[in-house]
């Protein structure tokens, strides 16, 4: 019984499959967990700096007014690719505590990076993975 042609052609799609696999686990892993430096610009409004901040990244800035469990983080900014830092103001609180991770959406083109087929890039849309060899079924005629 021949389940498989002996030109190998089945094993394209596999390799192509587990290179992206493995390209996307690696760029996923390289953005270093974020660090942050506050500077005070004036009496409500701050520097916020990324001291490890990569370009190909974008960021989210989360802001909360007490470090007590009632208060939750709450999402302040959204940065754009490879910025590295924000300005951010206190409003009406005197008192405000800052945290920065790394964004869900590096490019900012709507498209959460688990389903981007280039995460920093605005130019690639939905990944999807098309197999068109072998055809049916992979019976050979």
């Amino acid at each position: 019984m021949r389940i498989l042609n002996n030109s190998g052609s089945w094993k394209w799609p596999v390799i192509v499959l587990a290179s992206i696999t493995s390209l996307v686990w690696v760029f996923a892993q390289s953005v270093p967990q974020p660090g942050i430096t506050i500077q005070s610009l004036s009496t409500n409004r701050m520097q916020i700096t990324i001291t490890n901040s990569v370009s190909w990244a974008n960021y989210e800035l989360y802001k909360r007014t007490a470090l007590a469990p009632p208060y939750p983080w709450l999402l302040h900014q959204i940065g754009t690719q490879g910025q590295p830092g924000f300005i951010a103001t206190n409003g009406i609180e005197t008192l405000s505590f800052f945290q920065v991770a790394v964004g869900l959406d590096w490019d900012g083109d709507g498209t959460p990076n688990s389903q981007d087929a280039q995460p920093s890039s605005t130019n690639a849309g939905l990944l999807s993975i098309t197999i068109d060899f072998p055809l049916n079924n992979g019976k050979v005629p």
